[in-house]
């Protein structure tokens, strides 16, 4: 095993890193474009997808090449919240009857594992697009236009 996985110099830069890499000369540089959405996602997954790319298209993180990613964390997000959905309408307890209708014996409902299934599935590839707090503060995107809070606090500042 190599150990971890190299971080892409695009995420580097962002990043602010000062780390010089000089081995990585011929790895590819891709513009921040929208992806089409997939002609195979479901309608809902759809929306998913529309949900997701409105939080990341701000952050000028999305490629053309993060097309399949995305299609996957939008069917991830859609089963996660029909696992929600399911859990909230049938309990997180199931109860295993006898032929006569008395109660066996009870278990943890199957939508308790595939919310959280989903959700760890989920979550690893939000971080992969820095989605999470803890991604997202070791992004800085170029180019960004502060807050107008932020703006508004220098000139302030700046006038004494």
């Amino acid at each position: 095993m190599r150990g971890r996985k190299p971080k892409p110099l695009s995420l580097l830069k962002l990043s602010g890193s000062k780390k010089v890499v000089y081995n990585r000369t011929k790895e590819p540089v891709l513009l921040s474009t929208t992806p089409e959405r997939p002609s195979y996602l479901s309608e809902e997954a759809g929306v998913c997808w529309d949900e997701i790319l409105e939080l990341l298209e701000p952050m000028r993180v999305v490629t053309l090449a993060d097309g399949i990613s995305l299609a996957l964390m939008a069917e991830y997000l859609l089963q996660w919240k029909r696992a929600t959905e399911d859990l909230k309408r049938y309990g997180r307890i199931t109860v295993e009857r006898d032929a006569d209708g008395k109660p066996l014996k009870t278990k943890t409902s199957p939508w308790v594992k595939m919310q959280i299934d989903y959700g760890v599935l989920l979550f690893r590839l939000m971080g992969e697009f820095g989605m999470t707090p803890a991604t997202r503060a070791r992004i800085e995107t170029i180019g960004a236009s502060k807050p107008k809070a932020d703006i508004l606090f220098s000139r302030a500042l700046s006038i004494g």
